[in-house]
């Protein structure tokens, strides 16, 4: 009954997509224009004016509705490479930051962090057979060691393809390893005639996000000698950062393991779903880091 819910949804989803698409397009439109004119009352006083601002869609100004909702873009300055809580704030930091546009992001990433955008990617999912996965590259050369940082993007809004993905509520049984949630198994690459295979052959127009990644993270691992990598994301891509190392187990794939944490900001109600309820066969492993809404971490709060 579950999964034909499921279907049901995901059915409803690809119906009102592009009005989807165009309401979100609406809501984006104005709220970036109330806040690249400073506010609701500037705005009309440069209507008035004639100096009404406005930012393009796609823009290095133009933010998500994600992005509207906090604003905020900068590091924190009091928290510096070397510190026990730099790669958690710039998690942090970069999940937020991969529900924004390609220019937005190579604004932030360049000019602001300092760092420098390896790639920003737009991957397919042989399921839905479209582009729906997001993810970015960068790499902090002023940590020691150097830092190459993998974010993928999360829920958007307004994305009906991610929202399908979301409540694709069928399993996937890997391999020694256990079930797992159907729709963000094959937003990460699994291939509809052959599952996990341990290679594929690369097609340029059509990326898969795990193989495509990769093979990306051992040849910039190759070229930067002593770095390290971490995978990250919040919402949909905080469970594709968390299954991307299962399939590298699968793969046995053992340079590229590393160590998983969870981090769970303020009152964000997505990292704590699914609940640890026997009812939805689910549990959240790892430790558990949370930050409140003035992003100052507390350790292993159990949520």
């Amino acid at each position: 009954m579950v999964v034909f819910f499921s279907l049901l949804l995901q059915k409803i989803l690809i119906l009102f997509s592009k009005k989807l698409a165009e309401l979100g397009s609406m809501v984006e439109f104005y709220l970036n224009l109330i806040s690249s004119n400073g506010g609701l009352f500037m705005l009309f006083r440069n209507f008035y004016q004639g100096k009404v601002e406005i930012s393009k869609p796609k823009s290095e100004k133009f933010m998500s509705f994600i992005g509207q909702i906090n604003t905020r873009v900068e590091l924190d300055s009091s928290i510096k490479p070397g510190d026990c809580r730099y790669f958690s704030s710039l998690t942090v930091m970069a999940s937020k930051l991969s529900y924004e546009n390609h220019a937005f992001v190579k604004t932030i990433v360049q000019d602001y962090w300092k760092m420098e955008l390896i790639g920003f990617y737009n991957f397919w999912n042989d399921f839905q057979e479209k582009h729906t996965t997001n993810a970015f590259i960068l790499q902090d050369k002023t940590s020691n060691p150097s830092i190459i940082l993998v974010v993928f993007r999360g829920t958007e809004m307004f994305d009906a393809n991610a929202w399908c993905t979301d409540i694709d509520l069928s399993w996937y049984e890997l391999p020694e390893k256990g079930k797992i949630h159907g729709g963000f198994i094959k937003a990460l690459g699994l291939q509809r005639k052959t599952g996990w295979p341990k290679d594929i052959k690369p097609d340029p127009d059509r990326p898969v996000a795990y193989y495509f990644i990769r093979e990306q993270l051992k040849e910039l691992l190759r070229l930067n000698h002593g770095a390290k990598f971490i995978i990250t994301g919040h919402s949909l891509g905080g469970a594709l950062a968390a299954l991307f190392p299962s399939v590298l187990a699968l793969h046995e794939e053992t340079r590229l393991l590393n160590r998983y944490f969870r981090f769970v900001y303020s009152n964000d109600i997505v990292t704590r779903l699914p609940t640890n309820d026997p009812n939805f066969i689910f549990k959240h492993f790892g430790t558990c880091l949370y930050f409140n809404s003035c992003y100052k971490g507390k350790d292993k709060l159990q949520i």
